[in-house]
């Protein structure tokens, strides 16, 4: 499992803050896609994590805005689907996560 720990830190440290594994690991792929390889671990690392953090911010909303889209015109046809509940209950804990980043204690402080 050596050579991986850059990884695993990454994984902890998300999952403090209520991102699934799975996620986690494709962002990282991602972003060490778009720096060109292991030499982007650094860009991720920084201001701990802090780019990692809102991309995966970022891609919620996304999720979030393209499910509300579908929710907002079935919970009209159907208003007692419980579409709204469950989009409250996604955005409630994405809500929770970010304020948790929002309140971690500042590298520069």
């Amino acid at each position: 499992m050596g050579g991986n720990t850059r990884m695993d830190a990454a994984l902890d440290a998300m999952r403090q803050l209520g991102f699934e594994e799975n996620l986690v690991r494709k962002t990282v792929e991602e972003l060490l896609d778009v720096y060109e390889g292991i030499q982007g671990w650094p860009f991720i690392e920084e201001g701990s994590y802090k780019l990692l953090i809102e991309t995966l911010l970022c891609a919620e909303d996304k999720d979030d805005a393209r499910r509300d889209g579908v929710g907002e015109t079935s919970s009209a046809a159907t208003p007692t689907t419980g579409t709204t509940e469950v989009g409250s209950s996604a955005t409630s804990e994405r809500r929770r996560r970010k304020r948790r980043w929002d309140e971690r204690p500042s590298d520069n402080a």
